[in-house]
C-alpha cells in the first residue's frame, strides 16, 4: 500500500512538471514571438508615422518662412506709412525733417537684429537715407551723406521701382558680395524693397537687406527630418547633408560651386515638385507658393533621419524585450500555479493580459495615455459625441523652450519638468469623459467632452496659469523666468461635430498651438469648428 502511494506521488509529480514544463515552454515562445513581431510592427508604424507627418512638416516650415518675411513687410510699410517719412518727402531739404526720418531709420535697424542694411533710394537712383550692420546683431551704422551712392545701374533698384505700390519686391536669396567676391564666412542675404508713391508721383524706394543665416538654420532645424531647399533648377540652397568641411557640402551650389557631386535633378523631377507636394522615395517636396518664394522658385524638401528611426527602434526593442522577459519571469510562476490549479488559469492568464494592455497604452515616463491610445480616444470620443449630440473640445499643449531647457539642465532635470507637467493636466481630466495624453517629447494633449467655450477657455487658462506657478526655472525663456506651456484649443459643439473627422479637430489644433507660439507663447488660441 505504501509502494502505491508513493507511485501515485511521483506520478502526481511528473504530471505537475509535465505541465509545468509545457506552460513555460508556450510562456517562452509568446515572449519570443511579441518581441520580435512588436518589434517588426513598431518599425512599420515609425516609418508609416513619419511619411504622415511629413506633409504637416513641409507646412509648418513654410509657415515659419511666410512669418518671418511678413514680419519684414510691415516694417517696410510702416515707415512707407510713418507720418515722419511722408514728411520727409515733402521737403527732403527741412534739416528737422530729415533727422526726424533718420531717427526713424535708426530706430528700426537698430529694433531689428537680422536687418542687414536699411535704405531709402529716391527715384534716380541715388542714396538719401542708408544705415548699416556689419554682422548680426553688431551695431547699427550710420552713413553719412558724403558715403552715399548713386545705385540707379543696380538690377534691384530697377525691379524694386516697378513694383506696384500695395505689393513688396523680392529678391533671390544669395550670398553677400564685398568687393566683386563672395564674402567669407558667408552671409545668406534676401532683399526687400518697396516703390514709395506720394501725390507727386513715384519718389523712390526703400529696401532692407536681411541676414538669412540665423532663419535658414530655424528652416533647418526639425527632429526627425534632414530638411533641404532648393531653388526651380534643382540647384540646393540648404542641403540635407550639410556637413561642413567634408566632401558633403553642397550649401549654395550655384554660388559656391563645390566639386563633389550633389544631388541632381531631371527635368521630369523638377516639373513634378514644382507643381506642389510630391513625394519620391524616402524624401518630400513641397513647392513654396508665395510672392516672396517666386525669384528663387522655392522647394523644401524632407529626408527622414535614419539615426532618429533607428533610436527609436532601439529604445522600444529594449521595452520590448523587458516586457518579454517579464512575460516569460511571469510565466514561470503562473506555470506552477496553473499546473496545480487548473480552474485559476483563465483567471491567470486574464491578469495578465490586463497588465500588458495597461502598459501598452501609458507613457513609461509620465504614466499619461499613450499617442497609441489617443488615437484610439480621440476616434471612439468623437464618435460618441456625435451619436449624442454633445460638444467636444481638444487641446494640444507645447512646453515652450523645452529644447533649450534641455540643454541647460540636463535630460534628467527634462524628465522631472515632464512628470510635474503631466501631473498637472492628469489632475484636471477627472471626469470619466477627459483624458490626458503624452503625444510625444513635450507635447501634451487632453480630450475634455460636454464642455462650453467659457468653461474650456477658463480651464486652459488655469492649466497654464498653474504651471507657471509650479517655478520651475527655464533661464533660457526669453518669455518667463520659469517654465510654461503653449496651447491650441479646438471646441466642436454640437451644431458642427458632424462636419468634422479626427484630422481635421487635430489640425485646427495644431494650427491653433502655432498661432500661440507665434504671438509669443505662454499663451493659448481658441477655435471652433465650423
Amino acid at each position: 500500500m505504501k509502494n502505491l502511494e508513493t507511485v501515485k506521488s511521483l506520478g502526481i509529480h511528473k504530471i505537475r512538471f509535465i505541465y509545468t514544463s509545457l506552460f513555460v515552454f508556450f510562456g517562452f515562445v509568446i515572449a519570443l514571438v511579441s518581441y520580435f513581431s512588436s518589434s517588426y510592427i513598431h518599425l512599420v508604424e515609425i516609418q508609416k508615422d513619419l511619411k504622415s507627418s511629413a506633409p504637416k512638416e513641409l507646412d509648418i516650415k513654410i509657415k515659419t518662412l511666410q512669418n518671418h518675411i511678413k514680419n519684414l513687410d510691415i516694417i517696410l510699410e510702416t515707415i512707407a506709412q510713418s507720418d515722419i517719412f511722408k514728411t520727409y518727402l515733402e521737403d527732403a531739404k527741412n534739416q528737422s525733417a530729415k533727422k526726424n526720418a533718420h531717427d526713424l531709420f535708426y530706430a528700426v535697424a537698430k529694433n531689428h537684429s537680422n536687418l542687414m542694411q536699411l535704405r531709402y533710394i529716391d527715384a534716380k537712383g541715388m542714396e538719401k537715407i542708408r544705415y548699416d550692420r556689419l554682422n548680426l546683431k553688431d551695431d547699427v551704422l550710420k552713413i553719412e551723406d558724403k558715403e552715399l551712392q548713386d545705385k540707379s545701374d543696380r538690377y534691384y533698384f530697377k525691379e524694386a521701382l516697378k513694383a506696384k505700390p500695395d505689393e513688396s519686391w523680392y529678391s533671390l536669396i544669395d550670398l553677400n558680395i564685398e568687393h566683386g567676391a563672395i564674402e567669407i564666412p558667408i552671409k545668406p542675404v534676401l532683399r526687400i524693397a518697396k516703390s514709395i508713391h506720394t501725390q507727386n508721383g513715384l519718389e523712390g524706394i526703400v529696401i532692407i537687406n536681411i541676414f538669412m543665416e540665423e532663419i535658414l538654420d530655424e528652416l533647418r532645424t526639425s527632429s526627425h527630418f534632414r530638411v533641404s531647399l532648393l531653388d526651380r533648377d534643382g540647384d540646393f540652397i540648404l542641403h540635407s547633408e550639410h556637413q561642413k568641411g567634408t566632401e558633403i557640402f553642397c550649401d549654395w551650389v550655384k554660388y559656391l560651386k563645390p566639386t563633389s557631386t550633389c544631388n541632381a535633378y531631371t527635368k521630369d523631377e523638377l516639373a513634378q515638385i514644382t507643381k506642389g507636394t510630391y513625394a519620391k522615395g524616402e524624401f518630400f517636396y513641397k513647392a513654396i507658393k508665395t510672392n516672396f518664394a517666386k525669384a528663387d522658385g522655392l522647394i523644401i524638401s524632407l529626408k527622414p533621419k535614419i539615426e532618429k528611426i533607428k533610436e527609436a527602434s532601439n529604445q522600444q526593442k529594449i521595452y520590448l524585450f523587458i516586457i518579454a522577459i517579464s512575460i516569460f519571469a511571469i510565466s514561470i510562476p503562473v506555470a506552477f500555479f496553473i499546473s496545480l490549479i487548473p480552474a485559476n488559469l483563465h483567471k491567470k492568464l486574464t491578469e495578465t493580459a490586463r497588465a500588458l494592455q495597461k502598459l501598452s497604452i501609458t507613457d513609461e515616463l509620465t504614466t499619461l495615455y499613450n499617442r497609441r491610445f489617443f488615437n484610439e480616444t480621440i476616434s471612439r470620443e468623437l464618435s460618441r459625441s456625435k451619436r449624442n449630440n454633445l460638444s467636444l473640445a481638444f487641446c494640444i499643449f507645447d512646453i515652450d523652450f523645452f529644447k533649450l531647457y534641455n540643454d541647460t539642465y540636463g535630460h534628467l532635470a527634462g524628465d522631472v519638468a515632464l512628470k510635474s507637467v503631466a501631473l498637472v493636466l492628469k489632475n484636471s481630466a477627472r471626469r470619466s469623459g477627459d483624458f490626458a495624453f503624452r503625444l510625444g517629447g513635450e507635447e501634451f494633449g487632453l480630450i475634455v467632452s460636454s464642455t462650453t467655450e467659457e468653461d474650456i477657455k477658463k480651464l486652459i487658462a488655469e492649466l497654464l496659469e498653474k504651471i507657471e506657478s509650479l517655478k520651475i526655472a527655464n533661464e533660457k525663456s526669453t518669455i518667463s523666468a520659469y517654465v510654461t506651456l503653449s496651447a491650441g484649443v479646438v471646441l466642436l459643439e454640437s451644431s458642427t461635430i458632424q462636419e468634422v473627422d479626427e484630422e481635421i479637430v487635430f489640425k485646427i489644433a495644431d494650427d491653433a498651438l502655432y498661432e500661440a507660439k507665434a504671438k509669443g507663447r505662454n499663451c493659448f488660441v481658441f477655435s471652433k469648428a465650423t
